[in-house]
């Protein structure tokens, strides 16, 4: 059986696509995990707000031409949380939101069967530190993903019967049949 949607693929396009524009050093881009330390600005994090949550009332479903594999595939939405840390977070935020329609993003996207949903007018998110306020700004954007899994059903090799009755208009018994019937 296959993986629904790949979550760890997902984090990598969204790495790949904040990495691509350039605006912070590669090393000072993090997934947000619990106890993570607190980013040395400048810096961007991201996380998955949710996880992919079917869009609709149904999946598809289809069957190989022997019928012994089933696969199933539907629209999923998520959400994904990207926080800009630091001079110029207003700056970062902005140049992302903005990257979104290039033809280089779309194609991070589309190599990983994602597209962009609906982006949320970045926010400020600016906190008071020991030392004085750090600029951050928060964007979320929604993405749409397919979710595709393929199962082996097994294919039926013998068939046992075992004392059917054939009755007739009457409902009195005409025939009792007992037979193994095995896939030639």
């Amino acid at each position: 059986m296959s993986n629904a949607v790949d979550l760890a693929f997902i984090e990598d396009t969204i790495y790949s696509w904040i990495s691509s524009r350039n605006i912070v050093d590669n090393q000072k881009i993090f997934a947000e995990k619990p106890n993570i330390d607190r980013p040395i600005p400048p810096s961007i994090t991201y996380d998955m707000l949710t996880l992919p949550a079917m869009i609709g009332s149904r999946d598809n479903i289809s069957y190989s031409g022997t019928g012994d594999e089933m696969t199933v595939s539907g629209d999923r939405e998520l959400t994904v949380s990207i926080k800009s840390y630091g001079e110029p977070a207003a700056q970062n935020i902005s140049n992302l939101r903005e990257s979104i329609e290039l033809f280089s993003v779309q194609q991070i996207f589309q190599a990983s069967n994602m597209a962009v949903r609906i982006v949320n007018p970045p926010s400020d998110i600016s906190e008071l530190l020991e030392t004085g306020i750090e600029q951050r700004f928060n964007m979320d954007v929604i993405f749409g993903v397919t979710s595709i899994q393929t199962e082996d059903q097994g294919a039926v090799e013998t068939v046992e019967i075992v004392d059917a009755e054939v009755k007739d208009a009457t409902g009195a018994t005409v025939q009792t049949i007992n037979d193994t019937i095995e896939k030639p």
